[in-house]
């Protein structure tokens, strides 16, 4: 496997993790993102395993400017963390925000793996997914929808990709301490009802789905990687990556970084 990865969203919450839990195992990490002060932020942990590309990768240029970043080197991960969450009723969702949505959470990742084929050989794309892919749920249309399409995206690059020896896996990251889990918690019931039910679950440490991708992207064989669609609250593969330790309990190798927060 080649050492470079390639992590959208790297700037904060499950992009920084996967992030941070990558360049601990010696890859080169390269993040993205459009706030250049949490892209800096995320590096500063390892200075010389992380670089920055300030890029909005909802458009052509910012795409491109992660290729001229990357130039020509091969690439063994790209993770698709970068997303947006919409909360509005039927009568408020705009065009606009239609857009946004499905422009980050999906058109983004494929032309962004549209873009980097050619580094891609032989490597690795891990979707970050969400169970709203299969759960509707009031008030969050646009961000189920574009959930639900970018899982049948991954189904098919996997399809259409294998022949170049690029497996692409899904990672379903459950109530993670992220901004976007705290946007459901904090929204008004009245317009999101799930509101009510994501301020009693009992939320995972970022730090915690960075060491699980980790795993299945350093660990598992591409058909392992490829052919489930990975559930963090699974315990049947809890024994050999998260070992004697809680799901709710951060890793003890980043409490400083997460301290730190």
């Amino acid at each position: 496997m080649n050492n470079v990865a390639i992590i959208t969203g790297g700037g904060s919450g499950i992009g920084r993790a996967c992030a941070l839990s990558l360049a601990a195992r010696g890859l080169n990490v390269i993040v993205v993102g459009r706030r250049l002060i949490t892209l800096q932020d995320t590096a500063a942990n390892y200075p010389e395993n992380i670089t920055t590309v300030q890029a909005d990768i909802c458009t052509e240029e910012g795409r491109q400017s992660i290729v001229d970043t990357v130039k020509g080197r091969s690439i063994s991960v790209l993770i698709h963390a970068a997303g947006v969450f919409t909360i509005a009723s039927l009568a408020q969702l705009t065009p606009t925000l239609w857009e946004q949505s499905l422009s980050t959470n999906l058109s983004a990742r494929l032309f962004l793996t549209q873009n980097l084929l050619e580094n891609l050989t032989n490597g690795r794309i891990l979707f970050i997914g969400s169970r709203s892919a299969f759960t509707p749920r009031q008030g969050a249309t646009a961000y189920c929808v574009s959930q639900a399409a970018s899982l049948m995206l991954k189904n098919c690059l996997n399809l259409e990709l294998a022949q170049a020896n690029i497996s692409v896996g899904s990672l379903i990251p459950g109530p993670v301490d992220t901004q976007i889990m705290h946007q459901g918690i904090e929204a008004d019931q009245a317009i999101y009802p799930d509101a009510l039910q994501q301020r009693t679950e009992q939320l995972i440490a970022p730090e915690t789905v960075g060491e699980f991708s980790a795993w299945l992207l350093l660990e598992r064989s591409s058909k392992q990687f490829s052919d489930s669609q990975w559930d963090i609250r699974d315990t049947k593969h809890h024994h050999y990556w998260l070992k004697e330790r809680s799901l709710y309990e951060s890793p003890v190798e980043n409490q400083d970084i997460i301290s730190a927060k």
